[in-house]
């Protein structure tokens, strides 16, 4: 069995081993709500559980739309329309006080994010995938979509990939960062918004807008593993959506322990030349990555 295939069947055993249950925090985005019966306000959500855990209204001074949101340690927006601010958040929502400005270079609208710990990435109006600091500025073309399409985008940290979800088709895509196509999840529906991957589990989770307030949970394999309606979020307009990037870099398998299960997954994902095992994030392997792992190892995690 290949190490995708491999991941896939965890995927499952693990989805299937929790019920189903979805148990780390997943944010969205809702903005211009104004097209809906009984809209409500711009809005960051975060749901977990099934349920809204808590929600915030944007930063004062910043846009109603901050789609493009990169969440770590700290939770950083973009806007989505050029000379707009987004803003810095802790993860309870109370600003940090930074305002990101949408460069100029990046002329179309920003409509989703998502991070690789270092970058942050972006996807526009057409179909483009931007590459930026992790302020959003000095955004670089990665690639573009074959068509123009409003779509959703979030980072595989497993794979080292994008996968992206389309507004006007029924599909979401996985891409190589240089816009390889490697394979695609027929959902059954368009507008695929909020594409984001729980980290924990390899599951893909994205918002159906097309049945507002909807959410599903996809294998990478492309199984439908729940469908659920989230109680108080059918009148949210979720656009952006991400989950936590993983904050212990030793923690490779995130079950909570540094131990010999982490250096396994360390030693195959350096092996097979997969981004758990570039742990200097300069893309490529050598000994400066079992280095850099064997002293996160020995630091341990806060």
């Amino acid at each position: 069995m290949n190490v995708r295939a491999m991941s896939c069947a965890l995927a499952l055993a693990l989805a299937a081993s929790a019920g189903l249950a979805q148990t780390s925090e997943y944010l969205v985005v809702a903005g211009d709500n104004g097209d809906l019966p009984g809209a409500g306000s711009p809005r960051f959500l975060v749901i977990t559980g099934g349920s809204v855990d808590r929600s915030w209204a944007p930063a004062g001074g910043t846009d109603i739309y901050q789609y493009a949101v990169s969440f770590d340690a700290t939770i950083r927006t973009a806007a989505r329309d050029v000379g707009a601010f987004g803003a810095e958040y802790d993860l309870n929502g109370a600003s940090l006080g930074p305002t990101y400005e949408h460069p100029i270079a990046a002329l179309e609208d920003w409509v989703d994010g998502t991070t690789d710990g270092v970058r942050n990435y972006t996807i526009d109006l057409a179909g483009t995938v931007w590459a930026c600091d992790a302020d959003w500025s000095n955004p670089v073309v990665l690639f573009t979509l074959p068509s123009s399409d409003l779509g959703s985008i979030t980072y595989d940290r497993e794979f080292g990939t994008l996968w992206i979800g389309r507004w006007s088709a029924t599909r979401i895509e996985e891409y190589e960062f240089d816009g390889t196509p490697l394979r695609t999840i027929n959902t059954g529906h368009v507008k695929n918004a909020a594409l984001a991957m729980d980290p924990r589990d390899g599951t893909l989770w994205l918002h159906d807008r097309s049945t507002q307030g909807t959410y599903e949970q996809w294998t990478r394999g492309g199984v439908m593993l729940q469908r659920v309606a989230i109680p108080g979020a059918d009148t949210y307009n979720a656009i952006g959506g991400e989950f936590q990037f993983p904050q212990c870099d030793p923690d490779l398998n995130l079950d909570g322990l540094i131990n010999i299960d982490d250096i396994d997954v360390f030693v195959a994902s350096f092996l097979a030349e997969l981004p758990l095992g570039d742990l200097d994030k300069n893309q490529t392997f050598n000994i400066d990555d079992i280095d850099a792992y064997v002293a996160s190892f020995l630091a341990g995690c806060p």
